[in-house]
């Protein structure tokens, strides 16, 4: 801020230099702003479909016996998320859930799973982020009983709970 005051005009106009001053906020002390979306396709598929003369009953098989659970992080801040257990509705205790963040390891649950910050490539010439994501698989095992395999039927939970990032 500031002012001036012109006194004297030559040739019928006047005119003053004026001071123009900027405070630029660092990035990296800006306010922690959060957005992160969940998205999940868990719809699993099992048929009981074979008949088994010996064993006098119908056998089944997994047709869809995969998934995924996505985290999306569009904050300005890295985020941590965990997995919980599978926990099945009373009576559907014969399906489990397994997740797989690597492609190699198969767990019942899962911790401290980082996903980047948004603004983790933003620089001084580049001031826009790009959302990070991470997808763990979910497979599906074990033997539903008959009467599980109704269409659409909700058999159980899976929590996932999100958190700022550790320093």
């Amino acid at each position: 801020a500031g002012t001036a005051t012109i006194t004297e005009f030559t040739d019928g106009s006047a005119s003053k230099e004026l001071d123009v001053t900027i405070s630029v906020t660092s990035a990296n002390s800006a306010t922690k702003r959060y957005k992160v979306d969940i998205e999940w396709d868990l719809a699993f598929a099992y048929s009981f479909s074979t008949w088994d003369p010996s064993a006098l009953k119908y056998t089944g098989t997994w047709t869809d016996s995969t998934g995924t659970i996505t985290v999306k992080n569009s904050s300005n801040d890295g985020i941590e998320y965990d997995v919980g257990a599978f926990v099945a509705e009373s009576g559907y205790n014969g399906v489990e859930l397994s997740y797989n963040p690597d492609n190699t390891s198969n767990q019942s649950s899962l911790t401290g799973i980082s996903v980047e910050s948004a603004d983790a490539n933003v620089t001084p010439t580049n001031h826009t982020g790009q959302i990070q994501q991470s997808v763990i698989a979910v497979t599906a095992s074990g033997t539903p009983k008959n009467e599980d395999a109704n269409q659409g039927t909700n058999i159980g939970t899976v929590i996932v709970t999100i958190r700022p990032s550790t320093p």
